[in-house]
């Protein structure tokens, strides 16, 4: 059973906690909303599968210009696409995955801003990830403190 306290913030400020009958319809309207969304979101989240993609140690080069890509990266568009690649606020970040003459890729075009917004580093280990079975990603960076692995947050 879910329990859920509804809290008066009009203009004279917070108020005690209202619950029950004395609870107006604006604010079972503004719950069932909430809630509703936090379902959808997490159904989407349990229905939409992560597919690594690839992971790899930053160089200078991908730090400073483009990121090189493996030729074993998966699951890219194709040869001229764009990556959707989503941080952890939600601000989209458009990557283009051009192929070369000789056949590698890289991603381009907001590549470095996203780089440089992120306090990206030479040496880090990052894995990017598809959602689904569209072109949006994310990544993630690994974290060490004293030299253990501490964690893989999404940038």
């Amino acid at each position: 059973m879910n329990v859920v306290t509804l809290v008066d913030e009009s203009e004279s400020g917070p108020q005690k906690g209202v619950q029950g009958s004395e609870a107006t319809s604006d604010w079972v309207i503004k719950a069932k909303f909430t809630l509703s969304l936090i379902r959808v979101c997490t159904l989407h989240a349990v229905m939409e599968p992560e597919l690594l993609s690839f992971h790899k140690t930053l160089t200078n080069a991908d730090v400073k210009r483009n990121f090189e890509l493996s030729n074993k990266a998966l699951y890219l568009p194709a040869s001229n696409g764009v990556l959707i690649v989503r941080d952890v606020d939600g601000i989209p970040y458009r990557f283009r995955a051009p192929k070369r003459r000789s056949g590698r890729r890289s991603l381009t075009q907001d590549w470095k801003a996203f780089a440089v917004a992120k306090e990206l580093k030479v040496v880090q280990k990052i894995r990017m990830y598809r959602l689904g079975h569209g072109n949006e990603y994310v990544m993630e960076v690994r974290v060490q403190l004293f030299g253990k692995v501490i964690g893989w947050p999404r940038l």
